[in-house]
């Protein structure tokens, strides 16, 4: 095979790659700007110059007259979800931060990493994902303080790996899972990629084999797999996997992708 070939082979592999990841692990996010992730570990959410309380003011206004009339009845144990309903993650993270604090436990502090992780997604203002992302961070690292959980931990994790840069950090914690739960599919799954991300084929190789044996319906690992065999012009070896995956794969429309994908290697 030629090698534009064989590069044109791999992009459509990482598509396919993605489509699936997107089915299985959610809404993906792009990456801040060099510079946004510097500001994002050089200020804690206190120290960034973004008024919160001009966004409450704000989003209180921007109300209909019925969402309005209805927050005043609501009362403060309720208004985190108001708001979430107003789709307006923004202002019930601020919210949750405070509940977390007056609480400090566990579960307080990841719902606020949660809603500070969509509020990140949501924004189109820089300094304002920054201000939600290092909350996300913040947060989840508090519920961690008070409380370890596997969940909680992956959460940061694929926050550190994906978001702020700081992919080592995220990588630890990874293999902290794995270290406590060797079979864990989801810390696996991300450790193999960024193996894949960093050159590590051998590795990335490794963690896919396994996940293809421990969850066979997990699409997503057949795709790397294949990947990374083409990469090593291993093509009769990528459609086998190739063919595994179709096999294994409970929708015609991902049969068929996943069909021309291989017709594209002969």
């Amino acid at each position: 095979m030629h090698k534009n070939a064989v590069y044109q082979l791999l992009l459509v592999a990482m598509a396919i790659a993605a489509v699936f990841g997107l089915y299985f692990f959610g809404k993906t996010t792009q990456p801040l700007t060099i510079e946004e992730a510097a500001d994002a570990f050089t200020f804690s959410p206190e120290e960034v110059d973004f008024d919160t309380d001009v966004l409450m003011q704000k989003a209180v206004l921007e109300l209909d007259a019925e969402s309005a009339t209805q927050l005043e009845s609501v009362p403060k144990e309720g208004q985190i979800d108001f708001w979430t309903s107003q789709d307006r993650n923004d202002i019930a993270t601020l919210l949750s931060r405070e509940e977390a604090k007056e609480r400090g436990s566990s579960e307080q502090w990841e719902r606020s990493g949660d809603l500070a992780t969509r509020a990140f997604r949501e924004s189109d203002d820089s300094l304002a994902k920054v201000f939600f992302l290092q909350e996300a961070v913040s947060s989840y690292e508090k519920a961690l303080d008070t409380q370890p959980n596997t969940d909680t931990k992956l959460k940061l994790a694929k926050i550190h790996t994906s978001l702020t840069g700081a992919t080592m950090q995220g990588v630890l914690l990874l293999r902290e899972i794995v270290e406590d739960d060797p079979a864990h599919v989801q810390a696996n799954y991300e450790l193999g990629l960024l193996s894949l991300q960093s050159g590590q084929n051998d590795k990335a190789l490794a963690r896919f084999d396994q996940l293809i044996k421990q969850e066979p319906k997990f699409i997503e690992p057949y795709i790397l797999k294949a990947q990374i065999l083409l990469s090593d012009s291993r093509n009769d070896e990528a459609k086998d996997v190739i063919d595994a995956a179709i096999a294994n794969t409970p929708n015609d429309d991902g049969k068929a992708v996943l069909q021309e994908m291989k017709e594209r290697i002969n």
